[in-house]
């Protein structure tokens, strides 16, 4: 099985003009393998390795809510605190103020807006690269806004922001790099330490992840650092109405100042299979306890910087994903069969959840794209399709109309900047996942089965409104 994932998995390189990819399995503390696919630099034709770094931007959120819960072993933090306990400055709206505490914003939960205000801190870099910057539809153009060059500077711009949006805490689900660039400052304030300074002396430091830092730049140095690429969509003009990627060298990595809870950690596959065991061993990894079980089970249970889904036999999936200029990740954990998986990229929008989710079936002997699926009865189409009906808004997207005619869902967007699409076929998936038109997305669900948003990925929501 492990052969066939592997060539299905350099099939897929060459398939999405993927310059490289490294990849690890592990299972019960042992690697099972480990190793490099394509180039870590094209120009210089250098190999990836195990120990190539990589960017792994969002799954830095998983050492953040990792770094939090030993905060609170420590007795520094609680993750019932309120975020104004400490973060006194934030204005929030006065009827949720005292009611969002820690643990919403570790599973995007606070009912924070729709926001892209991380974007303001990348300025510097945005500007660096200019067919990045034109390519990726960027909220703002980075030579006509003021840089936000701190913590401080980056909670006025929050606080000046219009607060439309806003739920109750721990309602609904809305993806968040805000949150966790709060959770930064609050883990600085609750140590005494810098984030930076913490997460490398209490976490990358005792597991021995000899390739594992943050970007402190637009040029970060690293032993075996990749180059960046960026992934286009070009037309294929023999069928016009096919597209395909292509890869071009990036300029420089995105960079958000002294911010980096959200997804600004480097790391290789040799040292992700390291964290990794972490959550299938309750806290160890490599004969070291970093953490105690219970606060291993609160992050899964309480979907503290993770994702977790069930298979339909019994198995929890949890990890994390992350996508940015020149990086794709994407690192699962089947917990109680202990096996995990990691795949990185050196290029935007790669497949890389194909290469972990197959690996972990392939582990396991499974077919290897028998995806994992929740309980058959939560996740009935029919079911999910009646619940689907109504209307859903996004200050990045506009707003959504979804109906059903003839036993077919469809949908109707009104985006933000007058695009109107008045008909778009919504297909159901496997699990959680549907097709908007050729748009992939993931219905979201409260504890009771109630739709309550439709997720096209971070920072893209559509939240249900109205009593539908």
């Amino acid at each position: 099985m492990l052969q066939e994932w592997e060539r299905n998995t350099i099939a897929m390189l060459k398939k999405n003009d993927i310059p490289g990819l490294a990849a690890g399995l592990s299972r019960d503390g042992q690697t099972l393998m480990c190793g490099g696919y394509g180039w870590r630099d094209l120009e210089q034709q250098l190999p990836v390795t195990a120990h190539t770094t990589f960017g792994l931007a969002s799954i830095t959120k998983t050492f953040t809510a990792l770094a939090i819960m030993m905060l609170q072993e420590s007795g520094k933090l609680s993750i019932e605190d309120e975020v104004m306990k400490w973060l006194p400055e934030l204005h929030l709206p006065p009827q949720y103020r005292n009611h969002i505490r820690i643990r919403h914003l570790l599973n995007h939960t606070a009912g924070l807006p729709d926001l892209t205000l991380y974007y303001r801190m990348m300025v510097p870099s945005l500007r660096e690269d200019k067919p990045y910057r034109k390519s990726e539809r960027l909220p703002f153009h980075p030579h006509r806004v003021t840089e936000v060059a701190t913590m401080e500077q980056f909670i006025e711009l929050f606080n000046a922001t219009t607060k439309e949006g806003f739920g109750p805490p721990g309602i609904n689900y809305s993806y968040s790099n805000e949150g966790y660039m709060f959770l930064d400052e609050i883990v600085s304030r609750s140590s005494g330490q810098s984030y930076i300074e913490y997460v490398t002396t209490r976490i990358i430091g005792p597991l021995g992840m000899e390739n594992t830092l943050f970007g402190q730049s637009s040029r970060p140095v690293a032993p075996e650092l990749t180059a960046i690429y960026h992934s286009y969509s070009v037309r294929n003009w023999s069928s016009p109405w096919r597209k395909s990627l292509q890869s071009r060298p990036a300029q420089s990595w995105i960079h958000s100042g002294p911010v980096y809870g959200h997804g600004h950690l480097l790391s290789s596959a040799a040292d992700m299979l390291v964290f990794a065991e972490l959550f299938y061993q309750e806290g160890v990894a490599r004969g070291t306890r970093l953490v105690r079980k219970e606060s291993i089970q609160k992050m899964i249970s309480g979907r503290l910087g993770l994702s977790v889904q069930n298979w339909k036999n019994g198995q929890t999936l949890v990890g994390h994903a992350g996508g940015q200029k020149g990086m794709s990740s994407d690192l699962y954990i089947a917990v109680e069969a202990k096996v995990a998986a990691i795949a990185l990229a050196n290029t935007t929008r790669a497949p890389v959840w194909d290469v972990t989710l197959s690996g972990i079936n392939a582990t396991m002997n499974r077919p290897l794209f028998d995806l994992p699926l929740a309980d058959e009865g939560a996740f009935n189409a029919a079911v999910i399709g009646s619940r689907l009906e109504g209307d859903y808004t996004s200050s990045r997207l506009g707003k959504l109309q979804i109906w059903s005619d003839n036993q077919q869902l469809f949908g109707k967007l009104k985006g933000i900047k007058g695009l109107v699409i008045p008909k778009l076929r919504i297909s159901l998936q496997q699990h959680d996942k549907l097709m908007l038109g050729r748009f992939p997305a993931r219905i979201l669900l409260d504890e009771d089965g109630r739709v309550i948003g439709i997720s096209l990925g971070p920072g893209y929501y559509f939240a249900r409104y109205g009593n539908n």
